[in-house]
């Protein structure tokens, strides 16, 4: 009989010594099932960039995803004027024209048919909503501030085509809330799963002070109804579009036939757009003007005069150059209540044009009908036009 001393020298038994050899096969077993949950996001963008363009539309920048050889998905906000919209690839030194077949302004989606087909991979769109969860990694690839002032092309190449990672915070019936980095020119773009797949369209982030990364995407389930609605469209005719507020502010001068009729000082416009196209505008200064004064030398002094005026213009786009760099023209015609002082009042009626190169800012110039040698010129700017391009 052995002694107690002795049997606890006894060697461990075979499934003890087993035991470290069974965790390391089962940490082994977990190792394929982590890298299959761990995006591999440099061959996702390897294969997705060239399918995501750079959207050039009245002067405003977006993304886009291929989803067909001839239709490009985007947001609706990105073509609401329903103009010809310049589509340029990545490694392409060339645009090409596409035209807006669907548009869905409720869900922010519109379909681009290209003018030619395209050769390259072409997207997909998730089949099944119940495959996004809360938690999912996703990722996004756009043109963020991808537009340079001063520069010929227009555009600013560190900032085309870049990729930002986030996941899905929440899903919603009419949008998925993400914490993905978004700022102007990532709108139309899609936002990818970890097979590469379209999980959702850039719409719109918060950007109110304090809000983080609070950004919304257009979920696969309305991006497959209107994908599916919109095979045989012809392109949208531009009086479809929507029209935007005009809120302007501008600095004007006048001249005429006497230095009496020479003044210059600044007005507020109040307005809307209707279509992108027509413009209805009351127009009327909001304090005393500045009138030139002609004596021994020319000085600026206080006089009461003031004008108000109605004016109807058609615009269009003549060309579009850059981003920014738009070219827009319109013929405008104007009536007129001056109220010099003394409150004497002069009625005109004006005719002349309008030309926007820079957005938002415009140049009009107005000539009085009855009397030519009565000019008008006025640069103004409207705050809404950035907003609703």
């Amino acid at each position: 009989m052995l002694s107690s001393t002795q049997s606890t020298n006894n060697p461990p038994s075979l499934g003890l010594r087993c035991l470290p050899l069974l965790a390391l096969c089962k940490l082994f077993s977990f190792l394929p099932a982590l890298a299959a949950a761990t995006p591999d996001w440099q061959d996702i963008y390897a294969r997705t960039t060239e399918s995501i363009p750079i959207l050039i539309h009245n002067g405003g920048l977006c993304a886009g995803g291929l989803i067909a050889p001839d239709r490009i998905l985007t947001a609706a906000h990105c073509v609401s004027a329903l103009k010809e919209v310049s589509v340029q690839w990545r490694n392409s030194v060339s645009s090409e024209l596409a035209h807006v077949v669907s548009f869905d302004l409720e869900n922010d989606l519109a379909v681009l048919r290209l003018e030619h087909a395209s050769s390259r991979p072409v997207l997909t769109i998730l089949d099944n909503d119940a495959n996004i969860r809360p938690g999912d990694e996703i990722a996004t690839i756009g043109h963020p501030f991808g537009f340079r002032l001063f520069s010929w092309s227009g555009l600013n190449s560190d900032l085309n085509f870049v990729l930002s990672r986030g996941i899905i915070s929440k899903i919603n019936a009419t949008s998925i809330i993400t914490d993905l980095s978004l700022s102007p020119g990532n709108s139309g773009g899609p936002a990818l799963n970890a097979k590469g797949e379209i999980i959702g369209i850039v719409s719109r982030k918060e950007i109110e002070y304090g809000s983080g990364n609070i950004g919304y995407l257009i979920p696969p389930r309305q991006i497959r109804e209107l994908v599916a609605n919109s095979s045989d469209n012809p392109a949208l005719p531009s009086w479809k579009a929507k029209g935007f507020p005009i809120v302007g502010f501008g600095l004007f001068a006048e001249t005429g036939p006497s230095h009496q009729e020479t003044s210059n000082g600044y007005e507020v416009q109040l307005g809307y757009s209707f279509f992108s196209r027509v413009g209805l505008v009351y127009g009327f200064n909001t304090a005393d003007f500045k009138r030139l004064s002609y004596g021994n030398e020319i000085a600026l002094s206080g006089k009461d005069y003031r004008y108000r005026y109605l004016e109807l213009s058609a615009a269009d786009t003549l060309l579009e150059l850059t981003p920014l760099f738009a070219l827009n023209a319109a013929v405008s015609l104007q009536w007129r209540t001056s109220i010099s002082p003394g409150n004497a009042k002069q009625e005109r009626v004006l005719a002349g044009g309008k030309l926007t190169l820079l957005a938002p800012f415009t140049l009009s110039v107005n000539f009085d009908i009855a009397k030519p040698k009565f000019m008008t010129a006025l640069i103004s700017v409207n705050a809404f036009s950035l907003l609703f391009r």
